[in-house]
């Protein structure tokens, strides 16, 4: 499943859903930080299981990214790019 996601305003970040042959479903939303996307963000959990969700540490609302994909597992990530500053941590 690909969902059409967005970094700002202007940049397309596909955000992917894998499902391996066994059913397991896995996320990793990227760079993924534009608050138009939570309509479809929003129902990722109401059409799918997903067992990992990958957001990164400053997405833009990590509650309501966390309830609209309803994972059992988060694990975030972007925490320690190399080159990126400190300062959304």
């Amino acid at each position: 499943m690909v969902y059409p996601g967005h970094q700002g305003e202007n940049i397309e970040n596909n955000v992917y859903l894998v499902i391996t042959p066994e059913g397991l479903s896995f996320s990793q939303m990227g760079d993924q930080s534009n608050s138009d996307d939570f309509e479809w963000i929003d129902e990722v959990g109401n059409n799918h299981v997903v067992d990992v969700l990958m957001p990164n540490c400053w997405t833009t609302d990590i509650v309501r990214v966390a309830k609209g994909f309803n994972p059992v597992l988060i694990i975030t990530g972007h925490e320690n790019e190399m080159g990126h500053t400190i300062d959304h941590r």
